[in-house]
């Protein structure tokens, strides 16, 4: 034991914590667990406190100075590299806030050694532990009991903790520990800020003087220098993070078993020293008299950079022991990373409910619907009272039709609510049980107020509570509010909107826990952890429970660098995958919905960052400004590049991320590596291919995939234009996709079996499965060249796939084949033959026959209103009417001349009293391919 000032002889070990601090002997610890996957080796703790105003603890990794008189930071070094921090703000290692109170704020610098407001220090070699005291003398005004414990590690890190005894008649607020490290503002070269998915802050916005915004003060009371200030929640993580000339450092708080507290973290300017920046690290309280309060651990890193403090993070608080994304999903989860999540509000849409089943049948599949603004009340409506729907929509049970339709389909269905704010005009609380009040139920703010809120949209506000989970009856409602989700809308998952996007705060609720954080909110997310919760933004905890987080910062700022420049200053920020490398594996990251333009940009990003494909669905005529139109050229692109690529790593752990020379980066997941290029105007050249300015490129650790946007690709120039490009190669075919660029010529490589002049066959595919045409194919100076064409035939191209022309076609799924011959009665169906009463009738050039024919192979429904004279045909979602003599059609409540070149083409009676119908017009209506050979006078019906 060494002592100091008679300190008495305590240890403390902590529970997890391991910390590193210097001492007055060389202490050789061996510790069994190696730091950092390094092997476990002696590593020398040195303690010296000869000089006669500092504490030294170091070991070969950093020294840290403590200040002898207060225990204040003096300094913090990385051995090999210099200062990093210039010490604590005030000679104050830690500042309790007590507002409103006499003395408003007090510091650990208010006690000395030798006074009567006490520190003493003592280090016990046993717990290997240094213990800071700092007492306050009987009648004191200072009226705090402090400890600050200290311990050592193997690895380049050390630990703190403080517990605090509040002597004093005033309720502590906040409580800075460490309390505002210095660092000069002129040796950082970048910080790391834990928003979402997180940010790298540049030496400039440290250092640049900015005008005060409008409004402000004149004089020095103006501010001349930007600040950054959040909250953990919800900022994804607690860990702040900078790169000095000193060297790198990084901070941040653990998790116990048991133990959670939010966290107040930010950059400012030192009002004292204008050349200094501190590091505010604050933890909110409400710690009444005569309480006593002990810290989290906050752990304090030195010499490694942002991957490595980043994955340390995600190690130290269990992140990586938590479910995978796979694990919570379970049989979902196939399908879920392959699907685009596509935003469906029926206002945007310019549809209700009954129309949305044949919508579904035009949007691919597999894909995440999420219905939003479906409820009463407008935008933000009467939550939680969101069932039955808004009746300008339509129905509880149209609703639940189209959620049955879309899930018929193959796709997932995740409606949007908000549980936690609750509308001042909902019957729900319009109606309280007596003698319950809206304040009864709220959440109770510290200064005695219900949390009473607004959501604007544009000129329109929506006031509402939000609501304490702790108070019986809210649990209770929204128990209800999840059953009608769960059980009547048959949901896949739900998104809960706002809950991990707001701060975690104190809830003075009767219910409540009075000075422990709320956390009711997050214990409502883990009861319902079965029913696949999605959550707004999102941070680390959260993602032990949920399935996926929806937002990010990018979003926010409707992803134009114009509004982050406006707050950090042009050329002082850039991305950096924060949340990704905690949290790839864990939960499925999506973008807001806010951001409904689907560009390059966002596209790229999204790949790169690890975020699954979006798009709003908006109908054309409800288009505002920068709006993609639901049938505009975007959506083949997101649910192509969501699919085949992002579903590759989707669910995968993030490992690294690194800035390349020419304004790349390069993001690494498990199985995929995925190249931006971040400059706007130049391409970027990665091996064989060329980057469009702001393209992307995603490979395969198996070779298996190339894709992304190119303006070269396999050494050879493509067509003017930016090609967005899908290749996937199996062990015996290649197919290749361009959802977006013009036709162009291509190479590509042969598989490793295909020989020089190895005979190919080239099937060229529609999007439903259906071949469009078959053409040959030769391997010639080891390459296999043709040429992309995006129509062919006048059907779309969904892609090419090239395989030996030994091997037979395989046929479309669940693909219907019907073969006629003109004059015969005899028909096949997938090669089973079949007779007509009738044959085939050519009249004006246009065949006609019974439909039955066509309809009933295919399971297709068929009606007659003898009144009208209508024929109604019905396969799935598709509805075709015709009209007996007319020359127009409906199909899906469209009216269609059945044939514009020659309006006498019509439904007509045949003896014996048969109804024919032009059989091209029908069938393709119904979404089947018809084919003519005129050698053989055989018609082909493809479904």
């Amino acid at each position: 034991m060494v002592s100091g000032l008679g300190g008495a002889k305590r240890k403390w070990l902590f529970p997890t914590a391991v910390a590193v601090l210097g001492l007055a002997l060389a202490l050789v610890l061996a510790l069994p667990a190696p730091a950092m996957g390094q092997q476990a080796k002696a590593v020398a703790i040195v303690f010296r406190d000869a000089d006669p105003d500092l504490l030294v603890l170091e070991n070969p990794v950093y020294a840290l100075g403590l200040n002898k008189r207060n225990g204040a930071i003096e300094y913090i070094k990385e051995k090999a590299s210099g200062t990093i921090s210039t010490g604590s703000h005030r000679q104050s290692l830690w500042a309790a806030e007590l507002p409103g109170q006499q003395i408003p704020e007090i510091t650990g610098a208010e006690f000395q050694a030798g006074l009567p407001d006490l520190f003493r220090y003592a280090w016990s070699e046993d717990a290997k532990t240094l213990t800071l005291t700092y007492t306050s003398a009987e009648n004191s005004p200072l009226s705090l009991d402090v400890t600050v414990e200290i311990r050592p590690s193997a690895g380049p890190y050390f630990d703190l903790r403080i517990t605090v005894q509040n002597r004093t008649s005033g309720v502590i607020r906040a409580l800075r520990f460490p309390n505002r490290l210095r660092f000069d503002a002129e040796d950082i070269a970048e910080a790391l800020i834990p928003d979402n998915p997180g940010m790298i802050l540049g030496p400039g916005f440290f250092t640049e003087q900015v005008a005060p915004p409008p409004g402000a003060p004149e004089g020095p009371e103006a501010p001349a220098y930007r600040r950054w200030w959040a909250s953990y929640p919800p900022a994804f993580a607690s860990q702040m993070a900078v790169k000095t000339e000193g060297g790198n450092f990084a901070l941040y708080s653990l998790r116990g078993a048991d133990k959670f507290w939010p966290v107040d973290m930010g950059w400012d300017r030192d009002p004292l020293n204008d050349a200094e920046v501190l590091l505010d690290y604050r933890f909110p309280l409400m710690l009444a008299p005569s309480a006593t309060w002990t810290s989290p651990t906050v752990r304090v890193r030195v010499s490694q950079d942002f991957n490595e403090t980043t994955l340390a993070y995600r190690g130290d608080n269990g992140i990586d022991t938590y479910p995978s994304a796979a694990a919570k999903l379970g049989a979902k989860f196939d399908a879920l990373r392959r699907a685009p999540y596509l935003h469906m509000d029926p206002v945007l849409l310019n549809r209700p409910f009954r129309d949305w089943p044949q919508l579904f049948s035009t949007l691919p599949s597999p894909a995440l619907i999420i219905p939003a603004n479906y409820w009463p009340g407008g935008f933000h409506g009467l939550h939680p009272d969101v069932l039955p729907p808004d009746p300008a929509h339509g129905t509880t049970a149209e609703l639940r039709a189209a959620i049955k339709a879309a899930r018929d389909r193959g796709m997932l269905v995740m409606p949007m609510v908000l549980p936690n704010w609750w509308h001042e005009n909902s019957p729900t609380l319009n109606n309280l049980p007596s003698p319950l009040a809206p304040r009864d139920v709220a959440m109770i703010e510290p200064d005695g107020r219900p949390a009473y809120a607004f959501w604007g949209l544009g000129d329109k506000e929506d006031w509402g509570y939000f609501v304490s989970a702790y108070h019986p009856f809210v649990r209770q409602r929204v128990q209800r509010l999840m059953q009608e989700l769960i059980t009547d809308l048959n949901s896949d998952l739900i998104f809960e909107d706002v809950i991990g996007a707001v701060k975690i705060g104190f809830d003075l609720n009767r219910a409540g826990p009075g000075a422990e954080p709320a956390t009711d909110w997050l214990e409502h997310m883990r009861e319902y952890k079965d029913a696949n919760l999605v959550t707004e933004k999102g941070y680390d905890i959260l993602t032990e429970f949920t399935v996926g987080f929806l937002g990010s910062a990018y979003v926010e700022r409707r992803g134009s660098d114009d509004n982050i420049d406006g707050k950090y200053g042009a050329g002082n920020w850039r991305w950096f995958p924060l949340a990704g490398l905690l949290a790839h594996d864990k939960v499925l990251t999506y973008q807001y919905w806010a951001d409904d333009a689907v560009n390059k940009h966002t596209l790229s990003w999204d790949l790169a960052f690890g975020f699954m494909l979006n798009q709003t669905l908006i109908d054309r005529s409800m288009l505002g400004p920068d709006a993609e139109p639901l049938d505009g050229p975007w959506l083949p692109v997101v649910a192509d590049f969501q699919a085949h690529v992002a579903a590759r790593y989707a669910g995968e752990r993030m490992t690294a991320f690194s800035e390349l020379p020419g304004g790349a980066t390069r993001t690494t997941f498990e199985t995929v590596t995925v190249l931006r290029n971040s400059d706007p105007a130049r391409p970027y050249v990665s091996g064989l291919h060329t980057l469009a300015p702001q393209g992307v490129l995603a490979t395969s650790a198996s070779g298996d995939l190339v894709a992304g946007i190119f303006t070269a690709y396999n050494g050879a120039p493509l067509s003017p234009g930016e090609h967005y490009l899908i290749e996937e190669r199996g062990a015996e075919a290649i197919n290749v996709r361009q959802p977006m660029g013009a036709d162009s010529d291509l190479q590509l490589n042969p598989l490793s079996g295909w020989q020089e002049g190895a005979a190919l066959a080239v099937t060229v595919y529609a999007a439903d499965g259906r071949t469009i045409n078959i053409s040959p194919a030769t391997v010639s100076g080891g390459k296999v060249s043709f040429r992309y064409r995006r129509v062919m035939a006048g059907r779309s191209v969904a892609h090419y796939t090239f395989r030996p022309a030994s091997q037979p076609v395989p046929p479309a799924p669940n693909q219907s084949i019907i073969r006629f011959k003109m004059g015969q009665r005899a028909y096949s169906v997938d090669g089973s033959s079949a007779s007509m009463d009738v044959t085939p009738l050519i009249k004006d050039s246009r065949t006609f026959l019974p439909i039955r024919y066509v309809a009933e192979p295919l399971n297709a429904t068929i009606g007659w209103d003898a009144g009208e004279g209508k024929i109604t045909v019905s396969l799935g979602d598709r509805l075709v009417e015709l009209w007996l003599g007319k020359g127009f059609a409906r199909v899906g409540g469209l009216e269609r001349p059945i044939d514009a070149a020659n309006q006498a083409i019509a439904p007509l009676v045949v003896p014996p009293g048969r109804t024919m119908l032009p059989l091209r017009f029908v069938a393709e209506a119904l979404d089947c391919k018809v084919d003519w050979n005129a050698a053989v006078q055989e018609i082909t019906v493809s479904c």
